[in-house]
Order: structure tokens, then sequence, then C-alpha cells
């Protein structure tokens, strides 16, 4: 629904070797998101084996090109739980900031956002990205 309609959405993660199915990784619409700005987020998820291994960082580093220099969006947040240390470091390497606390959904959450004016982040280090179309090889 998100590609038809919007442009975007989430992303397959595959492990490189095998071509494995790990998670996924993109931006997402939150039309009820509580606060003021733009409602994309950007977000993962993982299989626990495909942890620490750059997925999650190359993937959103890709999602925020797509945001800022495609999709030209102002800004794009992420969340977590408060104690997600790993989330909270992808965000950081990404160049997020955290911007606050808060409730969503049942759930207590830390924010993170980055403003496009700050993309890409200071250590320029934005890697190359190979996006492939369902069925491509």
């Amino acid at each position: 629904m998100h590609w038809r309609l919007l442009g975007y959405g989430m992303f397959a993660v595959e492990e490189r070797t095998s071509g494995e199915l790990v998670g996924r990784v993109g931006l997402m619409l939150h039309p009820d998101w509580p606060l003021d700005g733009p409602k994309v987020e950007i977000g993962w998820t993982l299989q626990r084996s495909a942890c620490g291994r750059g997925y999650a960082t190359e993937g959103a580093k890709a999602s925020l090109t797509l945001a800022f220099n495609v999709l030209d969006l102002p800004q794009v947040f992420s969340m977590t739980r408060p104690d997600n240390v790993r989330s909270r470091a992808v965000m950081e390497r990404c160049g997020l900031t955290q911007r606050g606390e808060l409730d969503f959904h049942g759930w207590h959450q830390v924010h993170y956002a980055i403003d496009r004016r700050d993309w890409p982040p200071h250590d320029g280090q934005v890697p190359p990205t190979k996006i492939r179309a369902v069925g491509e090889l």
C-alpha cells in the first residue's frame, strides 16, 4: 500500500550471501503521530541473527537518501523504546538526534529526528546502495 499510494515504504533486507530474508527497513507514514511536523518514520525490524551486522544502518541511510534526495521531505523521525540501545545507536549513526519522549500506541517511546538540512551526516559516510526490484538478481 505505501509504495503504490505514497512512493515509499519498507524494503526487504536480505542476507548478502544466501539471499535469506532477515528483516525490513524503510519509511512509514504515521498519520496519527501526535507531534507537529512530518509524520514519516524511518524504521527497521531484523531477525536476531542479523543484528549487529550493519543491515539496519545501511538500509536506514539508503532510506534517508530516498526521503531527502528523491521525496524532498523536510524531516524524518524514528522511535523506539528507551532501553533499545541498538536501535538508538543506529539512529545516531544516521545523524538523527533525540528530540524527546512520549507515549504512542500504548508504549513509552523515545523519538529522534533529522532535518533535510542535516543530511548527509557530518561524517559524510553514505554507502553506495543497490536497490533491487522484486525478481531481479
